[in-house]
């Protein structure tokens, strides 16, 4: 008897023990951190944190938060219940300021003069006549582009001369609209910058279509085209019957795309008008590349020759990279107060460097 009772004892001890440390556990699963729980057994509300979270992380600290994509562009699904609200559109002076450097030189008399030569210049030297013996030489690169890479036919190309239009005025804007007047002037309300780089981006292109104008006249090459005229092409069409049908070196579609590009790489350079050197770098990268698609389509379009697109591509470049640097970021243009000051005067055979030291 006495050991019967003893038994049923050491039962009941052991089943409460158990019980007691079902209980335990259990509340300690209760307490456990939502992120030690698996998926399931996370609350709507623990889900939608999650979910916030995932999608606005990266966009916190960036200079241009409101570039990226937010929830608010989905329908409502399972995991969110209701899109999230987005930051919305951004707002003028949202954007840090940036603020002009005083060693470089603003935007002057001078280079008001030379704007105005240059694009009168250039205005000037589509008036400049044919000569008697155009150019009309080719060589085995030229001819190799224009049987590999040109359209069978004048008409054929027309898709590509228009390409070439269309990238050429959207690369020719984006200094002027988008890194002066959007992000310069209005995201970041910067007025003094935004003026400054619109002044040198438009001083940039005159100075490029003022040398390309000289040169095209200059040197009256025949476009490839050309040699088409009365056979597939009819000799009253305006291209075959105009002073247009000589200008094919250089392309002045390629200098210019590729001069409003490389300004734009310096602005982005100099002024860091994204907030972001991965952002700055691809916008440089992505101007070259729509300036070269510019000199593609001028050679399939029938409009130049291999080599007119590549010697436009290298002016073009230098042009702008050089004008900014020379008259405007670099030492040259101006060091320090009472150092040296360059300068340029446009001249009516040429230009003059003067300054004071």
């Amino acid at each position: 008897m006495g050991a019967r009772m003893r038994c049923r004892l050491v039962v009941r001890v052991s089943a409460f023990l158990l019980a007691g440390a079902m209980h335990v556990s259990a509340e300690e699963r209760s307490r456990a951190a939502p992120s030690e729980r698996l998926g399931d057994e996370r609350t709507e509300d623990e889900r939608l944190e999650l979910v916030k979270e995932l999608l606005t992380a990266d966009a916190e600290s960036d200079d241009l938060r409101w570039l990226y994509s937010h929830a608010d562009e989905y329908s409502p699904s399972n995991l969110t219940g209701e899109p999230l609200v987005s930051r919305g559109v951004p707002e003028r002076g949202e954007g840090a300021p940036r603020h002009w450097d005083p060693r470089w030189r603003k935007f002057g008399a001078t280079n008001y003069v030379l704007t105005g030569v240059s694009a009168g210049l250039a205005a000037a030297s589509t008036f400049v006549p044919v000569p008697d013996e155009p150019w009309t030489r080719t060589n085995e690169l030229d001819e190799w582009g224009r049987r590999t890479i040109s359209a069978p036919t004048y008409e054929q190309g027309q898709w590509a001369q228009d390409t070439s239009d269309v990238v050429l005025s959207l690369g020719v804007a984006f200094p002027l609209l988008v890194d002066s007047l959007i992000v310069g002037y209005w995201y970041r309300r910067s007025p003094e910058v935004a003026g400054q780089m619109a002044l040198i981006a438009i001083e940039t292109m005159a100075v490029s279509s003022m040398l390309q104008g000289i040169a095209s006249a200059a040197f009256a090459r025949e476009r490839p085209y050309g040699r088409d005229c009365g056979t597939s092409i009819p000799a009253e069409h305006s291209d075959c019957s105009s002073s247009v049908r000589y200008r094919s070196y250089y392309s002045g579609h390629t200098s210019l795309s590729f001069a409003a590009a490389a300004v734009t790489c310096t602005f982005h350079a100099q002024h860091d008008l994204f907030g972001d050197p991965l952002a700055d770098g691809l916008t440089c990268g992505i101007a070259m590349g729509s300036a070269a698609t510019v000199g593609l389509m001028r050679v399939v379009g029938m409009k130049h020759y291999v080599t007119d697109v590549a010697t436009g591509a290298v002016i073009g470049t230098l042009t702008g990279f050089t004008v900014p640097w020379l008259l405007h970021y670099g030492p040259a243009a101006t060091v320090a107060d009472g150092a040296v000051r360059f300068s340029v005067y446009p001249l009516g055979t040429g230009l003059a460097v003067g300054g004071t030291f």
